[in-house]
C-alpha cells in the first residue's frame, strides 16, 4: 500500500443533488470518520461536483470499502471507491524511471459504461 494516504477514500460518481449529510450518513455505519468532504460546486451552490473524500480513523474501515464485493450505491448511483495516494507520490513514472507526461488531465462524471480504447 506504500504510495497510499491510509484510510482516505476517493469517493466518485456521486449523483450531483445528492446533499452531504446523504453523504456523510452513508459512511458514518462503515466506520468512524476523521474527516469527510463532499466537494461543492462554486458555480451551483445546492449541487456537488460529483466526488468526494473519506477519511476513516482506522484503515482497515477503508480496506473493508476497497475490498467489499458488493457495489456501493447512493441515491441511485454506482460510486467509484479508491484508495487516495500521498500527494508527493501522485505523479507516477513511466518504465524508464522518468515522470508520465504532464498533459494528462483528470476526467469525472463519465458514466461507467465508457472505456477505454
Amino acid at each position: 500500500m506504500g504510495d497510499e494516504e491510509l484510510g482516505k477514500l476517493f469517493i466518485g460518481g456521486v449523483d450531483k443533488n445528492t446533499r452531504p449529510e446523504e453523504f456523510r450518513s452513508l459512511f458514518e455505519n462503515k466506520g468512524q470518520i476523521d474527516d469527510i468532504v463532499l466537494m461543492k460546486d462554486a458555480t451551483m451552490p445546492d449541487r456537488n461536483r460529483g466526488f468526494g473524500f473519506v477519511k476513516f480513523r482506522d484503515p482497515s474501515s477503508a480496506e473493508e470499502l476497497l475490498n467489499d464485493p458488493e457495489p456501493l450505491v447512493l441515491n441511485g448511483k454506482t460510486l467509484d471507491v479508491k484508495a487516495c495516494r500521498q500527494r508527493d507520490s501522485q505523479q507516477k513514472q513511466d518504465g524508464a524511471g522518468q515522470p508520465d507526461s504532464p498533459n494528462k488531465i483528470f476526467v469525472g462524471g463519465l458514466p461507467q459504461t465508457v472505456r477505454k480504447h
